[in-house]
Parts: structure tokens; C-alpha cells; sequence
């Protein structure tokens, strides 16, 4: 393996990433991949953290139809619409539209950790 520049790496096989945190750019093969890629990524990352999962297989078809559709879960969306919103701007299509990461620490969502008292115990 070897790294590329803004942690895009690549084996020998061509394949970069993992495919559900695989942002499309990337698979599409656009010539210019920049920090957005990550971005996409961590919008999979926020939403396996905040939606549980019962078993390996519910993951499965959750983030396919995450990947392929854009499709978050109604009943999650209803219940979190924040964090849908987040994971929308997170995940969207078009690396334009997704926020920073400069702007993702303005958004309330995830939580600033500089504000929580932590237990000492």
C-alpha cells in the first residue's frame, strides 16, 4: 500500500478505501480528490455511531441503501432530524455541498467536547 496525498490511499489492486466510506468522487475516478473525500467518510462513520445496529446484515442493507440511494431510515430521520441534516450535508453527492471541516466544528452536532465536565473517578 501507499499513501497519496490528503490520505487517499491505494493497494496494489487499484481499489481505494473501504466501499460504504468510499466517497463517489473517488470511485467515479475524478482527477482532483481533495478533503471532502474525508468528509464523506465521517458522515458514515457519524451515522453507524448514532444509529444502533442489531445485526451485521441490518448494517448492510442501512448503509447500501445509504450508498446508493442517499436514503437515511424514516424512523431515524423523524426521531434525530438534526443529525439528518448533518449527515445529509456530510454525505451529499457533489463534494461542493459538503461542509469543511472548519465548518463542521461550527455545527452543533458533534458535541464540543471542551464543554463537558469529565468525571475524575
Amino acid at each position: 500500500m501507499r499513501l497519496k496525498p490528503l490520505g487517499v490511499s491505494i493497494n496494489g489492486t487499484g481499489q481505494v478505501g473501504t466501499y460504504f466510506y468510499t466517497a463517489p468522487e473517488i470511485e467515479q475516478g475524478w482527477p482532483k480528490i481533495d478533503e471532502k473525500a474525508d468528509m464523506y467518510s465521517l458522515g458514515v462513520m457519524f451515522f453507524e455511531l448514532w444509529h444502533p445496529f442489531e445485526t451485521a446484515m441490518e448494517r448492510h442493507v442501512l448503509l447500501s441503501h445509504l450508498k446508493l440511494k442517499g436514503q437515511l431510515p424514516s424512523s431515524w430521520v423523524t426521531e434525530f432530524p438534526e443529525q439528518a441534516t448533518l449527515l445529509r450535508h456530510l454525505m451529499s453527492p457533489s463534494p461542493s455541498d459538503r461542509p469543511s471541516a472548519t465548518e463542521l466544528l461550527k455545527h452543533a452536532f458533534p458535541p464540543h467536547m471542551e464543554h463537558e465536565m469529565l468525571d475524575s473517578k
